[in-house]
């Protein structure tokens, strides 16, 4: 999805996401707590300080929502799926907060509704936005499903087999031989339980003496099923794996060069406007004093600002692209210096939040 032209450019900035991403985690270590150590009943009659708390929380997420829909416009900003996400977990929030909880308090009946406020502890997901590569793993695991499911219905059929094999030649033919031999290889059921411990290599070698005891030659079936599926489709599911990680950041690559794209003909199409608003006359240039009254208009300010000129210097706008010192800018002079100004002051912005 192309990314709209932001009007608070600062929302998208490394500062407001660390403090937006700290906000999110000190919230998650305070429901924690409040799991823990609060008791409702401690606080009737009297000022609830946990409630209080959670007040600010759901506010200051209530607050950073308008704010970042007022920056890309509803529709824009309804269009990105995490802003969906968002934009849920704060109406569940307010919700909770200040419907169920006043009714649950008169009620009592709907208190079991409360529960909701369990769905809250959902928004620590959104950290995973804030830290490319957690979130790249993400997207990996997510994208490789399809073929994790089918690796795993593979490695189900081996148990299955391998399971039969073992109770068959162990479980049945030594039933009661030792407690290890019952507990382990009983049922069906139970040596596909005993299997999946092994391929874990939790606790195997004891299930091969445990085996090995009745059955002396059948080590050669757990060290053939290790083989198979703990050091052959475990490791082939970490490539998958890592192969989606690969992919989706590619993925991401690309979407941020079509982003800039997009953001790059956007702005060439308010540069046209503004030229268009300050020639007047219509002869195909701009002079200064065009320009100058042209910049007393609040919507050219406004697609200045848009495109990402500074529009604190105005007045130095046009001196600093008129480099033919011609006193008038044709369109193509015109558009080239806005274009350049608005790589310097982009690549000024990236430099500034290297260093914060």
């Amino acid at each position: 999805m192309f990314q709209a032209l932001e009007k608070l450019p600062w929302t998208r900035g490394r500062t407001f996401s660390f403090i937006v991403s700290s906000i999110i985690f000190l919230n998650t270590v305070w429901l924690g707590l409040e799991t823990d150590y609060y008791n409702e009943k401690s606080y009737e009659n009297q000022v609830d300080p946990w409630r209080i708390v959670n007040y600010t929380f759901v506010g200051f997420f209530v607050i950073e929502l308008v704010i970042r829909i007022y920056s890309r416009s509803w529709w824009p900003f309804i269009a990105d799926n995490w802003n969906k996400f968002d934009f849920v977990l704060v109406l569940l929030s307010l919700a909770d907060t200040f419907l169920l909880e006043q009714i649950s308090d008169s009620a009592g009946s709907l208190s079991s509704l409360r529960v909701l406020r369990v769905l809250r502890v959902a928004r620590v997901l959104r950290l995973l936005r804030f830290f490319k590569p957690l979130w790249l793993l993400v997207i990996g695991a997510v994208d490789a499903m399809r073929a994790l499911l089918w690796a795993w219905v593979l490695i189900s059929i081996l148990i299955y087999i391998f399971a039969i094999l073992l109770t068959r030649i162990v479980g049945f033919a030594h039933q009661g031989a030792t407690n290890d031999v019952d507990t382990y290889f009983g049922n069906l059921l139970y040596s596909c339980f005993t299997l999946f411990q092994v391929m874990t290599l939790e606790g195997w070698p004891d299930v091969a003496r445990a085996a090995t005891d009745v059955e002396p030659w059948v080590w050669i079936v757990f060290v053939v099923f290790l083989l198979i599926t703990t050091f052959s489709i475990m490791n082939m599911i970490v490539s998958v794996i890592v192969e989606s990680t690969l992919e989706a950041a590619l993925d991401q690559k690309l979407q941020a060069m079509r982003d800039q794209e997009y953001q790059t003909t956007m702005a060439a199409v308010k540069v046209d406007e503004v030229f268009r608003r300050a020639d007047g006359n219509g002869d195909g240039h701009i002079t200064k004093d065009e320009l100058m009254q042209a910049l007393l208009k609040p919507d050219v300010r406004l697609y200045l600002r848009e495109v990402g000129i500074d529009i604190t210097n105005a007045e130095f706008i046009f001196d600093v692209i008129d480099y033919d010192g011609s006193g008038e800018l044709e369109y193509k002079e015109f558009a080239l210096g806005l274009v350049k100004a608005r790589g310097e002051a982009k690549a000024q912005e990236r430099e500034r939040k290297n260093t914060i």
